[in-house]
């Protein structure tokens, strides 16, 4: 009995028949996670794209929104320049045309003005004056009806401030109309335009 050489046991004589699936296994655990990793990694990139995309949306809308807000901006500071130097002259400019403005649509209403006076208040904060200009008309009621209409439609910026209704002799109406304007203060520069024009 002694004689017998030992056997090994068969898994260690046949040890390829156990190493290959398990170095398999080990491989495919392998793969699996790097597969797992990546999926993850390539997911957050996916998230992170879209959040960028979502915040370059967002920057364009709001580049879009300003870009409208500062046309508005500068249009409307166009138009107040224009409104200033054409509608809201100063009173040098437009008195004049003004006074003329009145009477001429009193007379197209077969009207006319009496007893013309003037008022002003200083708009300090707009750099504005306001003109008021006080007359009184007598006649029919649809002749103070279209001067009233004439005066509210017309283009030289006109506000009709107040109304007052007086006794009269005869069939006639008559009353006192309190019509303002606005001019535009005039600046260091044109008092001394206006000075050097006087001089001369």
């Amino acid at each position: 009995m002694t004689g017998l050489a030992r056997v090994p046991p068969a898994w260690k004589s046949r040890w390829w028949w156990w190493a290959l699936p398990l170095a398999f296994s080990i491989l495919n655990g392998v793969y699996l996670w790097m597969h797992r990793e990546a999926t993850s990694d390539f997911a957050q990139l996916q998230d992170e794209l879209a959040r960028q995309v979502r915040l370059s949306t967002t920057l364009e809308q709001q580049r879009d929104r300003y870009s409208a807000l500062l046309a508005t901006a500068e249009s409307n500071r166009a138009g107040v320049a224009e409104l200033y130097e054409s509608r809201l002259a100063t009173e040098a400019v437009r008195l004049t045309e003004v006074i003329a403005e009145v009477k001429g649509l009193a007379r197209r209403a077969n009207l006319e003005p009496r007893s013309i006076s003037y008022s002003e208040v200083d708009i300090e904060e707009h750099g504005l004056i306001q003109k008021s200009i006080v007359f009184g008309v007598e006649g029919s009621y649809s002749e103070i009806r279209q001067m009233i209409n004439l005066l509210e439609i017309s283009e030289m910026f006109l506000i009709l401030e107040e109304i007052r209704l007086r006794e009269t002799a005869g069939e006639t109406l008559g009353i006192d109309l309190v019509v303002s304007t606005l001019f535009a203060k005039a600046s260091s520069s044109d008092h001394s335009s206006a000075d050097a024009g006087e001089t001369s």
